[in-house]
């Protein structure tokens, strides 16, 4: 007689094969995610600095902007309202004696092991991040 289907141990090995996979892939991705969202925040705060300095350029002063909408409404960057960022970090951009420092402050509900940004007109960047 011909076997039919699978038996219980080539299942069990094989669900066993798929936990390891799982197990090991599963991390690397959400460090994956993180690095991305972290790089994507950088680029948005770039951006800013940006539409920062051109506004500087006509008006001879940074704009204050409190938050996301602020920043949105106010210099026109689309990207704080990006999915893959408005619900990870919240984006300030502070005016201060001729200077304007944008600060990029991850969110700890959902993004609590990301690290906050801040850079400023004068080419000074902080973070904690592997550049």
């Amino acid at each position: 007689m011909k076997q039919r289907g699978f038996s219980l141990i080539e299942l069990m090995i094989t669900v066993a094969i798929v936990g390891i996979l799982a197990a090991v892939a599963l991390p690397s991705y959400s460090e994956y995610v993180k690095r991305t969202r972290q790089e994507d925040c950088k680029v948005c705060a770039a951006q800013i600095l940006t539409a920062q300095t051109e506004y500087f350029t006509e008006y001879k002063t940074y704009k204050d902007a409190a938050d996301n909408d602020a920043i949105a409404a106010d210099l026109g960057i689309a990207c704080v309202k990006d999915d893959a960022i408005k619900d990870y970090y919240d984006f300030k951009a502070k005016a201060n004696n001729g200077t304007v420092i944008i600060t990029a402050t991850a969110n700890d509900a959902k993004a609590p092991d990301y690290e906050d940004f801040f850079i400023d007109s004068d080419g000074g960047k902080s973070t904690n991040w592997n550049d």
